[in-house]
């Protein structure tokens, strides 16, 4: 049975938790897959909150990728943002390299994007990247894939398709191994954490590692931080030939 420290005086949400966890109703693992629900829905709601709360200019997340990707974006990189939404980090990438083009299936996220963000070496375009053609990679040297890759049934195609075009990409999400929450989830048969935001797919690290070699990428950088995994990849071809000057 469930008890509160003793040494601690208890808030009330944690006291009426505590005491419905104690309520005769159903055994242990009918509970946790309560518990686990519920913390799915307030985890998501935080999430939600915190894009109210933060701006987009000091959101934890955006600051953690704007980091990561500036320590390797080049000033003559020629850039896709997949799913760039309403484009503030693809607005701020337009500032570090040649030139940077966004595209999203939204046609409302580019609308606001085009209005927001007027710089000179920026795009937006209302596009689906699972119908990206050897046409639209011709002239990238690096896509950034953030909070992308789990969206798509064949992320091993989607991948090696642009692996055949561009020299460098980097791919961010959710850290499944972030939380044993989610061990719990997986062995109870329960929805993963976001598999019901549209996630086709989720990953823990060792199925990253195998689906980033699977698709002959070498990890030039990578970080496990907030939540999330961070991965800066570059072809075997771009890997072979050497770093360009």
């Amino acid at each position: 049975m469930p008890k509160l420290p003793r040494d601690v005086e208890p808030r009330n949400l944690e006291r009426f938790l505590y005491l419905l966890a104690r309520l005769p109703i159903g055994g242990p693992e009918r509970k946790l897959r309560w518990l686990l629900n519920i913390e799915w829905v307030i985890e998501h709601l935080c999430q939600d909150y915190s894009r109210r709360v933060f701006q987009e200019t000091e959101h934890p997340k955006e600051d953690g990728t704007l980091g990561f990707v500036s320590r390797h974006l080049g000033r003559c990189d020629r850039v896709l943002d997949v799913g760039c939404g309403s484009g503030y980090l693809t607005s701020v990438f337009a500032q570090i390299a040649q030139s940077v083009r966004g595209i999203d299936i939204s046609e409302s996220a580019i609308g606001l994007a085009r209005r927001d963000r007027p710089i000179d070496n920026l795009q937006f375009q209302v596009a689906d990247a699972s119908m990206l053609t050897d046409q639209d990679l011709k002239d990238v040297d690096v896509v950034l894939l953030c909070h992308v890759l789990g969206f798509f049934d064949d992320p091993v195609g989607f991948l090696g398709r642009l692996v055949a075009h561009v020299d460098s990409i980097y791919i961010e999400v959710p850290d499944f191994d972030s939380t044993t929450l989610n061990i719990f989830r997986q062995r109870l048969d329960l929805e993963l954490m976001f598999k019901g935001r549209g996630y086709a797919n989720e990953f823990d690290r060792e199925e990253m590692a195998s689906l980033l070699r699977s698709c002959r990428l070498s990890v030039r950088a990578s970080e496990f931080r907030h939540g999330v995994q961070r991965y800066w990849c570059t072809s075997d071809r771009r890997s072979r030939s050497g770093p360009s000057t």
